[in-house]
């Protein structure tokens, strides 16, 4: 995976052993956080090691959503 440069890019950031990330860094007013959105080349193995992760990291998120449902559920059941 290769940082690579983007017309929007406001920020450089740099680190020791690492290649520089060029970025674009900015405020999301709705949030109050910075975002800071980078672009990347990558090969196509690494794209599927992404999509994988990914795909297991979107199961897990759902998987505690509906977890986290059924106690709301099983709370509103014991009010009434």
């Amino acid at each position: 995976m290769i940082p690579v440069d983007s017309l929007e890019r406001n920020c450089i950031y740099t680190t020791d052993k690492c290649l520089d990330l060029p970025a674009c860094q900015k405020m999301n007013e709705q949030f109050q956080t910075i975002e800071v959105i980078s672009c990347y080349e990558m090969t196509d193995d690494e794209i599927v090691v992404i999509l994988k992760q990914t795909d297991l990291n979107l199961y897990k998120a759902l998987r505690d959503l509906l977890d986290m449902a059924k106690v709301i559920a099983d709370e509103e059941g014991d009010k009434k």
